[in-house]
């Protein structure tokens, strides 16, 4: 964690800087063709629990994902392995710079099944922001609790959140909800604020329980 860094649950792109704000904006008008690869990945055996659900107390449902992007400690021949997944969204997530030079940064296609509740939980830092994507939202009672703020998603817009504020899930409507996330590094950490923040191994990770495995997972929360 690094002090002083601006923090509030909810944000907009476009207090974040240029940089940032048009290089979600170009992922968002693609948002149709980020559904699509979506959509195929549905069909596919891809999916795996969300490491964040894994040992959580008071869950119920499921809740899962197909990453696309790793954090550093995956090896380049990982790396390809989860762009392979949607190269399309892969492609787009690598032309932002903020996401692409943040080492405990991942991008995942989130799904959330019907009856499922994720209770409080919050990222392992600061030094991060993570972005949701609406694309699949059922109608009904679905929604995120971030701090003292709720909110919901809309197909091709985003929900941007500080995720190491305490944060929760619900679905309780009768279909999947499904968004991209991507995680970037937050605009006020400097690359010398955050050498030793961005600085972690194996160990760290999951003394922190970062890493819920003896080995680094696809996945990363």
């Amino acid at each position: 964690m690094i002090e002083g860094l601006r923090a509030k649950p909810l944000c907009k792109s476009k207090e974040l800087g240029t940089s940032i704000h048009k290089a979600l904006q170009t992922i968002k008008e693609n948002w149709k063709l980020i559904r699509d690869e979506g959509k195929e990945l549905l069909k596919k055996k891809s999916w795996s629990v969300d490491p964040g659900w894994q040992g959580m107390q008071g869950s119920r449902g499921k809740w899962s994902e197909v990453a696309i992007k790793g954090v550093a400690l995956h090896t380049s021949s990982q790396q390809h392995r989860l762009c392979q997944q949607a190269l399309f969204t892969c492609r787009l997530i690598q032309k932002f710079p903020a996401a692409m030079s943040c080492p405990k940064c991942k991008a995942s296609f989130s799904l959330v099944a019907p009856g499922t509740a994720i209770p409080p939980h919050a990222g392992p830092t600061n030094t991060r922001l993570r972005a949701h994507l609406g694309l699949i939202i059922p109608k009904g009672d679905v929604w995120m609790k971030v701090g003292n703020e709720t909110v919901g998603w809309k197909p091709g817009q985003w929900t941007i959140i500080d995720d190491s504020f305490q944060h929760q899930v619900v679905n309780n409507a009768t279909s999947h909800r499904l968004i991209l996330i991507v995680d970037f590094r937050h605009p006020d950490v400097t690359a010398e604020a955050g050498s030793g923040e961005f600085s972690f191994s194996r160990a760290e990770m999951k003394e922190a329980g970062l890493n819920r495995e003896d080995v680094i997972s696809d996945g990363f929360y």
